[in-house]
């Protein structure tokens, strides 16, 4: 043996791997099937000739053993290929022992098998967002809109950038392309800079307004693309190479986050909670002298860039753009002053119903045709209806009330769509929520903390919560709960600690989860479903993105309307001085700066608000202001005693037959406070 090795230079060790092979083998010859009788036979004859190498060791030479060794290897792995259930897993476990005793044996498809692999990806709204939504209308609206959360599986785990790139847009197709707004093509927003670049240097101007429309064509016909690499701006070279494990992390600087985290892919998409035409910048071009900062717009057919939100105007104005308002088709609806908010409920079921559409109102009954006054005076009513049916608290620190039957129909959804349209169409949105109601609308979160007294609804909650404060004893913080009502109130909350253990130290935590239950857990729903109807004309992402000037048209300011403001709001129109009749006139006017003194005061029935709202339709002045200038004029005919006001030419017309306030007055409280409606006294 030991010079049949020699003269075939094989090592002692392998002809013992050899010698433990055939062992191994022998013992499977009678427990390997076959995949047909022919090959029964030859595996047959196989296992003698292996029982008879195994029993004549010595006499047979080596390249015989090799042959049979052969001979079984190959049988082994014709086993394998029909075997089937129990005996198919046991041709598994020979098979592994086979490897281990030659590693040749081992096939491409064990070297070569590919490792899955899942991740989450978060892909988010616009480009400086770094936190996923929480609520559940939120995580919607990204769903519906193409982004959101989703679960993507490589099949490969070692994966190039391209198959990479290409699993994500898969899965997030709103990411795919977008328009440049020089030449109009279409492009993968990671080829958009480069292309945005050879536009502008092919037009010769640096305006997206002003860009010369032959270039332009000239540019579509050649179809110019120049692709750049995902991080650096380089050509992206022809071959497709594999990158590292790390590629994310390497080359999306725009990743906040390592790649063993959920990736985000902030991009916009063409309709979601986020307004549509907002700037996106990518985040290396500032970097780059060779890319200098470009604005992407989407093609919404604005080529400039949006002003810079800087009050409540500004802010109005780009809802406006966004929405195109101004550009909208009418919308002509009748409504009942008696039931308005019936009425306006019932035609947003309709299918005609479209809040981006431009309102324009009838009253049932009433003569006038609707240019800007009408509209002032339902969103007057309405939020005044709406506010009483649906809302409860003081008339500045309202809250939802939490009517299940309402949530079910949708109809807080609706008020939502109705406050949105006020906010865009000279409304003033709903200034009567509670702080700690808007603040929930804006951040997404029922964590706030010291919840004043006053935004908590119901009195036997509030009288609670004032009565735990002044507790001074903890006998007397243990007593306020005998009251059933009291213990009712913190039962529901769902605190769990017994009343007989409360110490004086448990006060603020009991303030904190009975004030934030009753006022903000309690009525969640309304509030998302309010919300979500508020996102049909983008007010809610406009107000998480500007809460502090959002903030004056759901919360209400403390400033009273004031004499003088109602003064410098209006324009007085009168006569000639050589007139006869401009004598009667300043007259006049000077009794109505009395009554506006005395409304004020106080001293009469009749308020500033009454004024405000019999010549404009509106109790406060919109936040675009007027249309035009309030103005007073003056009625010279002896038979008109009474104040008339026409709300769409927005002009009083004061009677001059009063020669004594007294009688002015009498018939200015008449006219303010008595008269039915438009053109009406």
């Amino acid at each position: 043996m030991a010079s049949s090795s020699s003269s075939n230079d094989i090592s002692s060790d392998e002809v013992d791997k050899a010698r433990k092979a055939i062992e191994f083998l022998s013992s499977l010859q009678d427990k390997l099937p076959g995949p047909s009788q022919a090959n029964q036979s030859s595996s047959s004859s196989e296992a003698d000739q292996s029982s008879s190498s195994f029993t004549n060791l010595e006499s047979i030479s080596l390249q015989a053993r090799a042959n049979t060794v052969l001979s079984n290897i190959n049988r082994v792995r014709s086993g394998l290929q029909v075997g089937k259930g129990k005996g198919k897993k046991r041709l598994c476990a020979e098979r592994e022992e086979m490897v281990k005793l030659f590693p040749q044996f081992k096939s491409a498809r064990d070297t070569d098998k590919k490792k899955p692999w899942t991740h989450h990806f978060v892909c988010l709204a616009y480009h400086d967002q770094t936190s996923i939504p929480t609520t559940a209308w939120q995580k919607s609206e990204l769903t519906s809109a193409g982004l959101g959360e989703q679960k993507i599986v490589f099949q490969d785990v070692d994966c190039d950038a391209v198959t990479f790139k290409k699993a994500l847009l898969d899965k997030f197709p709103k990411l795919v392309k977008e328009k440049c707004l020089i030449c109009g093509i279409d492009l993968p927003l990671d080829d958009l800079l480069r292309h945005i670049e050879i536009c502008r240097s092919k037009s010769g101007k640096n305006d997206l307004d002003e860009f010369d429309e032959e270039a332009s064509i000239k540019c579509q016909e050649e179809g110019t693309r120049e692709v750049i690499h995902l991080s650096s701006g380089e050509d992206t070279p022809k071959d497709n190479p594999s990158y590292s494990p790390n590629f994310l992390s390497d080359n999306l600087d725009y990743s906040p986050i390592p790649l063993s985290y959920d990736v985000y892919a902030p991009i916009a998409p063409p309709y979601s909670p986020i307004p549509h035409n907002f700037e996106s910048h990518v985040s290396d071009a500032s970097s780059s002298p060779d890319l200098p900062p470009v604005t992407f717009l989407n093609n919404s057919g604005r080529s400039k860039e949006k002003e810079e939100v800087t009050d409540l105007k500004s802010c109005i104005k780009q809802l406006q753009s966004i929405n195109k308002t101004l550009t909208a088709p009418h919308l002509y609806l009748e409504f009942r002053r008696d039931f308005i908010l019936t009425d306006a409920l019932k035609h947003s079921t309709k299918p005609k119903f479209d809040p981006k559409n431009q309102l324009k109102v009838t009253f049932v009954g009433e003569a006038g045709e609707d240019i800007g006054g009408l509209r002032r005076e339902f969103w007057r009513l309405f939020v005044s209806s709406a506010a009483q049916e649906y809302f409860i608290g003081e008339a500045s620190c309202k809250t939802f009330q939490p009517n299940v039957q309402a949530l079910q129909d949708e109809v807080y959804e609706r008020l939502g769509e109705w406050i949105a349209m006020s906010v865009v169409q000279d409304g003033f949105g709903f200034p009567m929520l509670a702080p700690s109601i808007y603040e929930y609308m804006v951040t997404g979160t029922c964590t706030c903390t010291n919840i004043p007294v006053q935004d908590i609804p119901e009195p036997r909650v509030s009288s609670l919560v004032l009565m735990i404060c002044s507790a001074e004893t903890v006998e007397e913080l243990k007593s306020i709960f005998d009251d059933d009502t009291y213990a009712n109130a913190l039962f529901e909350t769902g605190y769990k600690k017994p009343i007989s253990s409360l110490t004086l130290h448990n006060k603020e935590e009991l303030t904190n989860v009975i004030s934030t239950y009753h006022t903000l857990i309690k009525v969640k729903a309304q509030i998302d479903q309010f919300v979500k109807g508020l996102e049909s004309l983008n007010i809610h992402s406009y107000m998480v993105k500007f809460p502090a000037i959002m903030k004056t048209l759901f919360v209400k300011e403390n400033e009273k309307l004031t004499a003088e403001y109602v003064k410098g709001l209006i324009k007085v129109k009168f006569s000639d001085k050589e007139s006869l009749l401009r004598q009667k006139e300043e007259a006049t006017y000077m009794h109505f700066v009395d009554f506006l003194d005395e409304c004020e005061e106080g001293s009469i029935d009749v308020t500033l608000d009454d004024v405000l709202i019999f010549l404009t339709g509106s109790d406060r002045e919109p936040p675009l202001g007027f249309s035009r200038t309030p103005e007073v004029t003056f009625l010279h005919d002896a038979s008109r005693t009474m104040a008339l006001a026409s709300t769409c030419t927005l002009e009083l017309k004061l009677p001059t037959c009063h020669n004594e306030y007294s009688s002015f007055c009498s018939s200015m409280k008449w006219s303010f406070k008595g008269h039915g409606g438009f053109h009406v006294v």
